[in-house]
């Protein structure tokens, strides 16, 4: 079940990054991903938490999905330590795009202590897509263990941040018989 589930996930994760174009309207791909951050920030500062909001953060996400493989020059580390909410989330986004496995312990690190519930819960999604790319199997007993202690901090109300989390910790863990 757990790897139709990844399947499922890893499919998704394609056609978001395939579909669509963002339309850049004679701006440059890094003009157009500023302009998203500052949207991000705007609306989170304007707007109340509820439906409306998160719909609005998820068009914004998938806009920086599919624009961040464009950037030429984006530094992921610094982008992932970054006070601004919304260079967390272009980070988030460009490593669910196009994980890379040398930023994983950097983004468990960010998703630990992201304090945006939207954005943790893309990080987890991030670092669910790299462990998708290097293999459960290459992650690191400290990741693990710091995964572990991000979900013991995370909110039981925020059951789907839990769920996230718990799936990669299961995959990791029937990986390696148990951890």
């Amino acid at each position: 079940m757990r790897q139709a589930v990844n399947g499922a996930g890893r499919q998704a994760r394609v056609a978001l990054v395939a579909s669509g174009t963002e339309s850049l309207r004679g701006e440059s791909a890094e003009e157009v991903v500023r302009r998203l951050q500052d949207e991000f920030t705007d609306l989170r500062r304007r707007m109340p938490s509820g439906p409306e909001r998160t719909y609005r953060q998820e068009l914004i996400l998938a806009a920086l999905v599919r624009l961040t493989p464009q950037l030429e020059e984006f530094d992921i580390a610094a982008a992932l330590v970054s006070a601004d909410g919304g260079t967390r989330l272009t980070a988030y986004a460009r490593l669910y795009a196009c994980p890379e496995g040398e930023f994983l312990p950097a983004l468990v690190e960010a998703a630990a202590e992201e304090v945006l519930p939207f954005a943790q819960f893309w990080a987890l999604h991030a670092i669910a897509a790299v462990i998708d790319a290097v293999g459960p199997d290459s992650v690191q007993l400290a990741t693990v263990r710091r995964l572990r202690a991000c979900l013991a901090r995370i909110p039981q109300t925020a059951v789907d941040r839990i769920q996230s989390l718990r799936a990669i910790l299961g995959r990791l863990e029937d990986a390696v018989g148990g951890l």
